[in-house]
């Protein structure tokens, strides 16, 4: 992700114009842009498409939509794609996610590329989510059922109850409305989704379903059970056939156990181009799941259908479904450190956690007991994330690397 920041404290829109002005006469292509909810998203995404323009790039602003959206139509349409967001990052932060005419996630360094003199490019304003929802309707069939829905007030609330609705589900909302301010932390933990588990056990709801900001990740609950995206690829890989996955070492040890995986940094960008490189069909983790036959971009909705088509044709439920994986309980929370403090985090949590097996690769994991931690450092965060086989076991493993933390 590119310029990630706090808007108008650490990036600025004139950051979104030149920016986007070196890309444009980088690539003299057009571009369909988009942005999530965030208060800063939408001047963010106005100067960058300004920048665009200013380079002779067509644009076409497609609204308050998921990254999903965005990147399936820079697939299909062939085109570059342009996304301001900046999940798993509080709601003042911004930042620009740009996406080749494969959908896959770009990341080249413009530095030293010069902004020529050009003609001035033209704009419009389109709709895709209806291509989208079509799309997404025409690949799947499933029974109705009884949905609760939280959106983290994030543009996904444009999205997920249509859809639902379309296939006769009866949905009930939460935090569905986009908003500048969501009513709880953008990242589906179990940590975060306590009202969704609440409201699930009080309506007799089939699943509840929970989405972050940008629309790449979700959360599961059914019954009291917390399932993540990683390991709902876990039952999509136990029964719908294909056990070879590319995951980020953060992802549920349940994939070990039902296939043969290959764990690497959690970078969209890495696992996506070995996805396109390979063949493979599925990748993701952390990050979110990618289906490269649908898109080389994790995509929340692609996920979710998946998982209700899977509880469709077993004609059971998801609980009983999770509770024939092994049992694992997982959780993340988001830890603000000083700036240009992450080497020291590395070199601390090594030092303090040598008596452990350690996989330095990303961050540090280091596997305790009946699970393992990772703390890894992000910009002006670090995130923490732990799995055990006890809720207890997940906070104690948490509250140590927060320890280890406190002696940075």
């Amino acid at each position: 992700m590119h310029l990630l920041g706090v808007f108008n404290r650490d990036v600025f829109a004139r950051d979104a114009t030149a920016f986007s002005a070196k890309l444009g006469t980088h690539v003299n292509e057009p571009f369909v842009v988009g942005s999530d909810s965030r208060a800063g998203s939408l001047p963010f995404k106005l100067a960058a498409i300004s920048g665009l323009l200013s380079a002779g790039c067509n644009v076409a602003d497609i609204g308050v939509v998921p990254s999903p959206v965005v990147a399936r139509t820079a697939r299909e349409e062939h085109i570059w794609g342009m996304h301001v967001s900046a999940d798993p990052y509080p709601s003042n932060y911004v930042g620009i996610k740009t996406y080749n005419p494969s959908g896959r996630v770009w990341e080249g360094d413009l530095n030293g590329k010069p902004i020529k003199e050009s003609r001035v490019g033209g704009m419009s304003q389109l709709d895709m989510v209806p291509n989208y929802i079509s799309q997404i309707l025409a690949e799947h069939e499933i029974e109705p059922m009884k949905v609760v829905v939280d959106c983290a007030n994030g543009p996904m609330g444009n999205l997920m109850p249509p859809i639902l609705r379309s296939l006769g589900c009866e949905v009930l909302e939460l935090s569905i409305s986009p908003s500048p301010s969501p009513v709880r932390g953008y990242e589906p933990t179990m940590s975060n989704l306590k009202d969704l588990g609440y409201m699930v056990s009080r309506t007799g709801a089939d699943l509840g379903v929970a989405f972050d900001g940008s629309g790449s990740k979700v959360g599961f609950i059914a019954g009291q059970q917390f399932i993540s995206s990683s390991r709902a690829l876990g039952l999509l890989m136990k029964f719908n056939g294909s056990r070879r996955a590319v995951v980020d070492i953060g992802a549920s040890s349940v994939l070990d156990a039902v296939g043969y995986v290959d764990r690497m940094p959690a970078s969209e960008l890495a696992i996506a181009s070995v996805l396109e490189e390979r063949g493979f069909p599925v990748g993701g983790g952390t990050m979110g799941i990618i289906f490269s036959d649908w898109s080389f971009a994790p995509d929340a909705v692609y996920l979710t259908m998946k998982i209700m088509g899977l509880i469709s044709d077993r004609g059971t439920k998801l609980k009983d479904l999770n509770e024939s994986l092994p049992t694992y309980y997982e959780d993340a929370v988001m830890v603000k450190i000083p700036d240009g403090t992450g080497g020291l985090v590395i070199q601390t949590a090594s030092q303090q956690l040598a008596n452990y097996e350690l996989d330095l690769r990303d961050g540090v994991k280091a596997f305790v007991d009946d699970g393992w931690l990772w703390i890894k450092p992000m910009k002006n965060f670090v995130r923490i994330a732990a799995e055990a086989e006890t809720p207890e076991k997940v906070r104690q493993y948490i509250k140590m690397a927060q320890d280890v933390l406190k002696t940075c």
